[in-house]
C-alpha cells in the first residue's frame, strides 16, 4: 500500500513562527505543536517565538529548539542582531509555518529564507506559498486547522 503524499507528510525540516501573547498562550502553542509534530515526519524543528518589546528574553524558559525574537532584535536595516538566530535562519528548511504574525519587519526578514514552502496561517501578508485563515485564535484549533488543511493538499 502506498500512502498518498501531501504537504504535511512531506515536511522533514520545519521552522514554526508564532507570537507570544501570554504565558498561557505560549504554553498552549507548545502543547498543540508537540501533539501535532509527534504525529508528523518532521526530523528537524526550530520554533521562533515573537515576543513583544515589553517581554525580556531572559525571563523566559530557554529550550534548545525555541528561539525568542523581539522587534528590538531587528536593526534599522532589517537584519537580525542575534548571531545564533541568524545562523539558524540561514539554514535550509523544507517549510516555514508562520502563525498569526502581523509584524511587517519580521515578515520581511522571513521572506528572504530559502524555504521551499512558506505557509501563513491567520496572517495578512502575501508572500506565502500557501495562505490559510482559521476562524479561531485558539492555538490548538489553529495548529489542527493548519495540519488538517496541509494533509488535504498534495
Amino acid at each position: 500500500m502506498s500512502e498518498k503524499s501531501n504537504v504535511w507528510s512531506g515536511i522533514k525540516r520545519l521552522v514554526v513562527v508564532f507570537p507570544y501573547r501570554s504565558e498561557e498562550n505560549y504554553k498552549e502553542y507548545r502543547s498543540a505543536l508537540d501533539k501535532s509534530l509527534n504525529e508528523s515526519n518532521v526530523v528537524d524543528l526550530k520554533l521562533i517565538v515573537v515576543i513583544p518589546k515589553s517581554v525580556k528574553k531572559e525571563t523566559l524558559t530557554q529550550h534548545r529548539l525555541i528561539h525568542f525574537l523581539s522587534p528590538n532584535d531587528i536593526n534599522f536595516f532589517g537584519k537580525i542582531k542575534d548571531e545564533n538566530l541568524t545562523s539558524i535562519l540561514s539554514q535550509k528548511y523544507d517549510t516555514l509555518l508562520c502563525l498569526e504574525i502581523e509584524d511587517k519587519k519580521l515578515v520581511k526578514v522571513l521572506s528572504t529564507l530559502g524555504d521551499k514552502c512558506k505557509i501563513g496561517v491567520n496572517t495578512s501578508f502575501d508572500f506565502f506559498t500557501i495562505q490559510i485563515d482559521s476562524n479561531s485564535n485558539n492555538p490548538f484549533e489553529i495548529i489542527n486547522f493548519a495540519k488538517n488543511t496541509l494533509e488535504k493538499i498534495s
